[in-house]
Formats: C-alpha cells, sequence, structure tokens
C-alpha cells in the first residue's frame, strides 16, 4: 500500500512548518551570512565554490615568485641578473625592469671597455720595457760569448806553449841522465860529467830554473784563464735564463690582456 504524499503526509526529506511559525519565523544572528562562525553553507554552496579557479596568470606569478625567491636564496646574483631575471617574468613591471638592466648593463660595459683599454696600454708598456731588458741581455750574453771564445783562444795558445816548454824540459832531462863515458874507436876512456855537460847543455842552471817558473806561471795562468771562463759561462746561462723567464712573463701578461 503506498503512502500518501499530500501536505499531510510529507516526504522524510521536507521540513513542513506550521503556517503560524512561518509567518513569524526570522533567522536569528547566529545564521547570518555575516557571521563566519555561525553560518553554515548548503552543499549547493560549496559545490559552487570549489568549482570556482583561481586565474591561470595569478597562479603564475605566485609560483615565479616562488622560484625567485629560491634563486636569490641559493645564488649570489648581480644587480644585473636580478633585473634580467624579473624583466623575463609576468610581472606588470617586467619591461621596466628589462630597460634598467640594459642601462645598467651598457654603463658596465662602458666602464669594462676603459679598464680594458687602460690594460693594454699598461701591456704595450710593459711589451716595450720586456723588449729594451731583453736587448740589454742579449747584448750582454754576445759580449760574453765573445770574451769566451777569446779566453778559449788564449787557452789554446797556452797550452801549446806549455806543451813546447815540457818537451824541452824532458829533453834536458834525458841529457843530464846521459851515460858518464863514450865509446871512441881508438878505444874507451873516462870523460868528466862536467865536461860532457859543457859539451851538449844548452841550458844553464838559471835558464832551468827560468823555464821551471815559466811552466808553473802558465799553468796557473791557465788555471785563471779557465776559472774565468766559467764564470762566463755561467754569466751566459744566467742570461739565457732571465730571458727566458721575461719571456714566459710577457706571454702571460699578454695573454691575459685579451682574455
Amino acid at each position: 500500500m503506498k503512502r500518501a504524499t499530500s501536505s499531510l503526509f510529507p516526504r522524510r526529506n521536507d521540513i513542513v512548518l506550521p503556517p503560524a511559525f512561518q509567518k513569524g519565523y526570522k533567522p536569528s544572528a547566529l545564521a547570518s551570512p555575516k557571521d563566519i562562525n555561525g553560518y553554515k553553507a548548503t552543499t549547493r554552496q560549496v559545490q559552487t565554490a570549489l568549482k570556482k579557479r583561481i586565474p591561470p596568470r595569478v597562479l603564475k606569478e605566485a609560483q615565479e615568485k616562488e622560484e625567485i625567491h629560491q634563486w636569490l636564496e641559493n645564488e649570489n646574483a648581480t644587480a644585473i641578473e636580478v633585473l634580467e631575471r624579473l624583466s623575463k617574468s609576468c610581472s606588470s613591471y617586467a619591461n621596466l625592469c628589462k630597460f634598467a638592466a640594459e642601462e645598467l648593463s651598457m654603463a658596465y660595459t662602458s666602464a669594462k671597455s676603459q679598464s680594458l683599454i687602460d690594460l693594454e696600454s699598461k701591456s704595450k708598456l710593459d711589451f716595450a720595457n720586456a723588449e729594451v731588458e731583453y736587448q740589454k741581455l742579449l747584448t750582454t750574453s754576445n759580449k760574453a760569448r765573445d770574451e769566451n771564445k777569446q779566453l778559449k783562444k788564449q787557452i789554446e795558445k797556452k797550452r801549446q806553449n806549455l806543451d813546447t816548454l815540457n818537451t824541452e824540459v824532458t829533453h834536458l832531462n834525458e841529457i843530464m841522465k846521459d851515460h858518464p863515458y863514450i865509446e871512441q874507436k881508438s878505444g874507451s876512456h873516462l870523460v868528466k860529467m862536467e865536461e860532457i855537460k859543457q859539451k851538449t847543455t844548452h841550458f844553464s842552471e838559471d835558464e832551468y830554473k827560468a823555464l821551471w817558473e815559466e811552466q808553473i806561471r802558465l799553468e796557473k795562468e791557465i788555471e785563471e784563464n779557465e776559472r774565468k771562463l766559467q764564470e762566463l759561462q755561467n754569466t751566459q746561462l744566467q742570461c739565457i735564463h732571465t730571458k727566458a723567464v721575461e719571456l714566459v712573463k710577457r706571454s702571460q701578461r699578454y695573454n691575459s690582456s685579451y682574455m
């Protein structure tokens, strides 16, 4: 048996108030929409609010703002980099940031260009000074090389004189050690050593002593020349080393000025 659906038998979800109560009913302050704590929205109102979406531009601006904040915290960015980053955002000040970045970049480039010009001028001056110093070292090296050649010639000449002197001394020693008698066809007889020396010796004792002193002097002179030669060779090596170091420094300055 079906249940009647008249006003006398309402459905379960319907709320029917007496007519007298409906005429005098007024919403209380707790049910007023202005009171947030007392207001209770219906299911339809909640669904309507959920269907409303935030505009994409607002979402993008909030996302970019968060990214820029994180970027500033993690990176040590310059003023130009910050302005360029802001100019690429969807902010209303993007064009202004772009213009400011361009102006600041032009000013920085101008100052940097002047610094490069000053650095290039200084590099040219240093290069000229290094070239003058290089020529001085080259002249000193050539002079040392010429003196080296002359000393070698002098040493060779002294060695030849020493060899000649040694040959003469050897010959003199052979004469001094000669046998004290001479055999002749008519017979053998003794000849005094003094007579043999008088006939065969061409050097006196003073001459022999002088030759010996000359030999010692030549040896000392050769040693002195060899010492001077060694000093000149060391000077020449030092000049070459200094020249090489200067060339390396000049090359490094030249390369750094154009980097």
